[in-house]
């Protein structure tokens, strides 16, 4: 499928300190489903995520990414 634009989507998660990715949602929807669902698989296909370092004291951060197709 040729698709053309630019697209946007913002997803947010958390990751825990031993790497667990929780509370997958997309902030902002790029309008094109197809891009949306491969930003949500990048993010689950993640592996091998390090702990986080001992300066790092939080339980877990929260952090928000923007994929764009430009």
């Amino acid at each position: 499928e040729n698709v053309i634009g630019d697209f946007s989507t913002i997803v947010s998660f958390r990751i825990y300190r031993d790497g667990v990715i929780s509370n997958l949602i997309i902030e902002k929807s790029s309008g094109y489903k197809p891009f949306d669902n491969s930003t949500i698989l990048a993010i689950k296909s993640l592996k091998d995520i390090p702990h986080f370092p001992e300066e790092i004291k939080d339980n877990y951060l929260d952090v928000t990414i923007e994929f764009k197709r430009e």
